[in-house]
């Protein structure tokens, strides 16, 4: 289950921090899953390169973390800062 808004989830995820999860139920269960979390890491550029080839898995993945890098940096530009917040206050 998931405390925070869509946006302030995909806020979080470009930054690259983990999103707040709360699960309810077995611990044993969150405990799994939190360490899938931790350390499960899926190789797109891999998988694409089984369907594409090498060299345009490679291009699609250089692409991809180009327009993460551009996503996050507009995001980052549009909150608006702590001397404008407290300005504002």
């Amino acid at each position: 289950m998931l405390d925070e808004s869509i946006g302030s989830l995909v806020s979080t995820v470009m930054q690259g921090d983990k999103p707040r999860v709360r699960i309810e139920g077995d611990v044993q269960l969150a405990a799994e899953i939190n360490w899938l979390i931790d350390n499960v890491r899926w190789d797109v550029q891999e998988d694409l390169s089984r369907l594409l080839g090498d060299a345009p898995a490679h291009l699609v993945s250089q692409s991809a973390r180009q327009l993460m890098s551009t996503v996050k940096q507009f995001v980052q530009s549009r909150r608006p800062s702590a001397a404008a917040a407290q300005q504002g206050a």
